[in-house]
């Protein structure tokens, strides 16, 4: 009898040992916290899932880790291992979990309103606002647009003006789009 095509088994890479089987043979303890952790994109290894139940787990492509003295089981108010271990990294050199970095995307483009809000946070608006001012093409795209692209020229001109450095702008996007949402 075969099996269907989209059917997946998980097997431990060292031996080959089937996951069920393995869980059968090597019980899980009813207190420790089992922790899936799957690499990111940097090869960071972060927590995808936190649980005290072990048998609704499916580590393909992850490492399974089991803590024990973890948490108070006998706790009524112990936090949720999801809430106390979600999204944390494994830093082999100290094992142990930390929090992971966050990583900001910084968006290629801000509105006007977003923009506006930051020039005035940073006291640079009126700054801003003559230079649109002092060329009649200038003012007219800006008044056109409805968000402003790092790339358009518009932008390009004004960072070239204010002597902004990438990061500079990268700040400034991420803050406008913070301060509009």
């Amino acid at each position: 009898m075969g099996y269907p095509n989209n059917i997946v088994f998980c097997r431990s890479d060292a031996d080959g040992a089937d996951w069920y089987e393995f869980q059968k043979a090597h019980s899980l303890s009813d207190e420790s916290v089992k922790l899936l952790l799957r690499s990111d994109s940097a090869g960071r290894m972060i927590v995808q899932v936190a649980t005290v139940e072990g048998s609704r787990l499916f580590p393909a492509s992850s490492l399974l880790l089991e803590l024990y003295d973890a948490m108070d089981f006998s706790d009524p108010n112990a936090p949720d291992p999801e809430v106390a271990f979600g999204g944390k990294m494994f830093d082999a050199t100290a094992n142990a979990l930390v929090d992971a970095p966050v990583v900001v995307s910084v968006p290629e483009s801000a509105t006007k309103l977003g923009l506006r809000r930051v020039f005035v946070e940073q006291g640079r608006w009126d700054q801003v606002k003559a230079m649109i001012a002092a060329n009649p093409d200038t003012q007219e795209e800006w008044d056109l647009a409805i968000e402003i692209k790092r790339t358009d020229p518009l932008a390009e001109g004004l960072i070239a003006a204010m002597k902004l450095e990438p990061a500079d702008v990268d700040a400034i996007l991420v803050r406008a789009k913070q301060l509009t949402d």
